[in-house]
């Protein structure tokens, strides 16, 4: 009788131990999954507004090429990967830029920018891929 009561003893401090280890692995993965979200659309923020800031992009056209320095941690600038689509009113593509990523071309951005403007998303991703809509023909004709 001891020994089974020692038994359970064991088996129920076990199994505190193994429930408080896996309270703290989600508790952990909580939060960074929260600071790394907020940050990518920080980030994104930052890249609409270095976008919208950019001569010639709010009326559609290319902007001139100036180089991506907006973010507040300048070694950030340089560890960021992203492309553009632009679109006239009828949702066709006007131009893409694909400068300042290598894993994505031109066409594979166009297809996944027009697969997102069907479902009428502000903000979401795209597989891995962070994405925020801007538009600026609404915003102009207020």
């Amino acid at each position: 009788m001891l020994k089974k009561m020692r038994w359970r003893l064991i088996f129920a401090a076990m199994l505190a131990f193994f429930a408080v280890i896996v309270l703290v692995a989600v508790l952990v993965n909580v939060v960074n999954y929260y600071n790394v979200t907020s940050r990518a659309d920080e980030t994104i923020s930052y890249i609409l507004g270095y976008e919208e800031g950019t001569p010639g992009a709010p009326n559609g056209d290319t902007p001139p090429m100036v180089p991506f320095m907006a973010l507040p941690d300048v070694e950030s600038n340089y560890m960021t990967r992203f492309f553009i689509v632009r679109f006239d009113p009828s949702g066709e593509v006007i131009s893409t830029s694909t400068d300042y990523v290598a894993s994505v071309d031109e066409s594979d951005a166009a297809v996944y920018a027009q697969k997102e403007l069907k479902r009428k998303a502000d903000r979401g991703y795209i597989k891995v891929l962070c994405f925020l809509r801007s538009d600026p023909f609404k915003t102009r004709n207020r």
